[in-house]
C-alpha cells in the first residue's frame, strides 16, 4: 500500500501535528508514504519524504493507492483534480465547520463556505469524522456509507524543564503562590471559551489562570483582566513552542470550549497527568466520563467553580489509561489503515 497525505503547510497545526503523528506509526504498515503540501512553511519535520506541490498543478498520482488530504485547500485540490486522480481518496475533517466557522469569522461566512466545503468533499470516497458525535452531525449533509470515524491519537513528548527561562519560571512561579492554577494552551479565538475561566477568577482569589497562546481574542482577554481587577491571577505567556514544558505546573488543564473536534492538548494534558475541567459538551461526554473528568456546564461560572474544585477528587489515572489505549498514535494509525484497506 502506498499513501500520499496532503496538507496545507508544514505549519505547526492541529491537523499537520495528527498527520505527523499518524506518519510515526503508519510508516510501518505501509510500503511507501509521502506528504505533499502547499506552503513553504517549515515548523513541523515528518519521518518520511515530503514535497512541495502547486494548488492549480495537476500531477501524476498514479505511484499511489491512497491520498489523505487534510483541511479545506487539500480536500479542494483533490476535487479539482479527482478527473486524474485514480486511487481512493480519503479525508479527515478536523472540525465542526459551520459553528467554527461562525465562531472565527460571522454566520454569512460560515454558510458560505460550509457549503463549499460539503460540495468539495463529493468526491472523496471516504470522510473520516474525529468521533462518532462528529460523524452523526455530518450526516446530515454527507452519505452515510462514506462517513466513519477515527479518534486523534498523540505522541508522549517529555517535559524539559532545564529549557524553560528564567523569565516564565519566576513569572509562573508568583502566579503559583498560595493559589490553584489551571492552564489554558490554545490559539485563542471566542470558540475556546477561555473567558469563562477570568470570569471564575474573578469570583475566586485563590484560582490563577496561566494562559499560553495567541489569536485574535488575545487582547479582548487582556482587557476583561483589567476589567476584572485579576491582573495578578492571571499570566498571559503568549506563543510557546513547547507547551508540554509547562504541564508540570498546572493543578488542573481547562478544557473550556464551545466546540472542538478531538483536541491534542487535551490528550496531552492527560498524558502529563493532569485533571480535565472539560466542558459539557456531547463530544466531551463521548470521549470520557464524570469519573475521569471533571464537568461543568458552559456559560455558567458557578458551575466552572464547582468543577474547578471537584477536580482533586478526579481519578487522574482513569483518563491516562483510556487514552493510552484508545487515543493513542498508535491506535489511531490502526484505525486509519484499517480505513485504507476497506476502501482498497
Amino acid at each position: 500500500m502506498r499513501v500520499a497525505i496532503i496538507v496545507p503547510s508544514l505549519a505547526n497545526k492541529g491537523p499537520v501535528v495528527v498527520a505527523r503523528d499518524l506518519v510515526i506509526h503508519l510508516k510501518d504498515k505501509v510500503e511507501y508514504l509521502k506528504v505533499f503540501y502547499f506552503d513553504d512553511i517549515h515548523e513541523i519535520k515528518f519521518s518520511c519524504d515530503s514535497e512541495k506541490i502547486s494548488f492549480l498543478k495537476k500531477r501524476d498520482w498514479s505511484d499511489f493507492d491512497i491520498i489523505h488530504t487534510h483541511s479545506l485547500r487539500p480536500d479542494a485540490y483533490v476535487f479539482l483534480h479527482k478527473r486524474g486522480i485514480k486511487c481512493k481518496c480519503v479525508t479527515t475533517l478536523h472540525n465542526y465547520m459551520k459553528e467554527d466557522l461562525s465562531f472565527t469569522y460571522n454566520k454569512l461566512i460560515s454558510f458560505f463556505f460550509s457549503r463549499l466545503w460539503l460540495l468539495v468533499l463529493s468526491k472523496h470516497d471516504r470522510i473520516v469524522g474525529l468521533s462518532e458525535h462528529m460523524v452523526n452531525y455530518y450526516s446530515k449533509w454527507l452519505p452515510g456509507e462514506k462517513l466513519t470515524f477515527a479518534y486523534n491519537g498523540r505522541v508522549k513528548k517529555k517535559a524539559r524543564l532545564e529549557e524553560l527561562s528564567n523569565t516564565d519560571f519566576e513569572k509562573i512561579r508568583d502566579l503559583k503562590k498560595d493559589r490553584i492554577v489551571i492552564g489554558v494552551f490554545a490559539g485563542l479565538t471566542k470558540r475556546k471559551g477561555v473567558h469563562q475561566l477570568l470570569d471564575a477568577a474573578a469570583l475566586d482569589k485563590n484560582l490563577g489562570v496561566l494562559i499560553i497562546g495567541q489569536g485574535p481574542e488575545l487582547e479582548a482577554l487582556k482587557k476583561q483582566t483589567e476589567r476584572l481587577f485579576i491582573q495578578r491571577q492571571i499570566l498571559f505567556l503568549g506563543y510557546r513552542e513547547n507547551v508540554e514544558d509547562f504541564f508540570q505546573f498546572l493543578d488542573a488543564y481547562g478544557m473550556v470550549s464551545y466546540s472542538e473536534g478531538l483536541p491534542l492538548v487535551m490528550l496531552e494534558a492527560i498524558q502529563h497527568n493532569k485533571v480535565i475541567v472539560c466542558s459539557d459538551t456531547p463530544l466531551f461526554k463521548e470521549l470520557f466520563n464524570n469519573r475521569e473528568v471533571s464537568f461543568f456546564e458552559l456559560d455558567n461560572v458557578e458551575s466552572l467553580l464547582k468543577a474547578i474544585k471537584k477536580a482533586p477528587e478526579i481519578d487522574k489515572n482513569l483518563a491516562y489509561n483510556k487514552a493510552h489505549v484508545k487515543f493513542s498514535a498508535e491506535a489511531m494509525s490502526k484505525r486509519y489503515f484499517n480505513i485504507y484497506q476497506e476502501i482498497l
